[in-house]
């Protein structure tokens, strides 16, 4: 028999611990849905196989529940009114926090490769050579 438990039906422990921020019934503004979706996409460009890690992530953070598969994922990321495949499907205060919280985990795991490349970047700059000399920087 089965038995629904609270636990089961709670939105998961790491998503009470971010502010709940006073969010219009339509979901959340064009330019927060813009923004979240460009740091995920700059998080893709810097690991191979991004949307595959930001799935991962999900299953460690335990966002299961609200980030089910890649394409629920990809459904929530194509709310950024800059993409091509954009939808006009609102974007919930918890969606949002769930893709932050993957943004932000993801981005803690990646600091060494982002504070070398941001000071190799630094470093062309200041010798005035190009960013093509770089084999990271050249892909940006």
């Amino acid at each position: 028999m089965l038995t629904n438990s609270p636990a089961s039906q709670s939105k998961p422990i790491i998503l009470d611990s971010l502010p709940d921020f006073r969010i219009p019934a339509q979901g959340c503004p064009p330019r927060t849905r813009l923004h979240i979706d460009l740091i995920l996409l700059a998080i893709e460009a810097l690991e191979l196989g991004g949307s595959e890690a930001m799935l991962l992530a999900a299953r460690e953070l335990e966002l299961q529940d609200i980030i089910k598969n890649r394409v629920v994922l990809w459904r929530m990321r194509s709310t950024n009114p800059w993409r091509r495949s954009y939808t006009r499907r609102p974007l919930t205060p918890e969606e949002a926090k769930a893709l932050v919280v993957i943004a932000s985990h993801m981005a803690r795991r990646m600091t060494v490769l982002i504070r070398q490349l941001l000071t190799a970047y630094e470093q062309l700059l200041e010798k005035q050579v190009p960013l093509e000399q770089h084999f990271r920087l050249s892909k940006y």
